[in-house]
């Protein structure tokens, strides 16, 4: 799988909006995208830190940004580019 950056932004602004209080999680979905290359950038995103959640049988329940993932959100959204 070849990392896509405009997917993690994506997904960054997705787990954003959930309530970490939430008795649930959603499964993170973008409109659009594959949902197994999505469940693969969730994996991956986690692993560097960036996203706390957990696989689902179809696809990845995502709980809250890391520390990380707030700072890497926050540089997102300061980029002209």
């Amino acid at each position: 799988m070849k990392r896509d950056m405009d997917l993690v932004r994506e997904i960054l602004f997705f787990v954003e909006k959930i309530d970490p209080s939430s008795p649930s999680f959603p499964n993170v979905v973008i409109e659009g995208r594959d949902k197994q290359l999505v469940r693969g950038h969730c994996i991956i995103m986690q692993d560097a830190g960036l996203i706390v959640g957990s696989l689902t049988e179809d696809g990845f329940q995502a709980e809250r940004l890391t520390w990380l993932g707030q700072e890497y959100i926050s540089v997102m959204r300061s980029l002209t580019v």
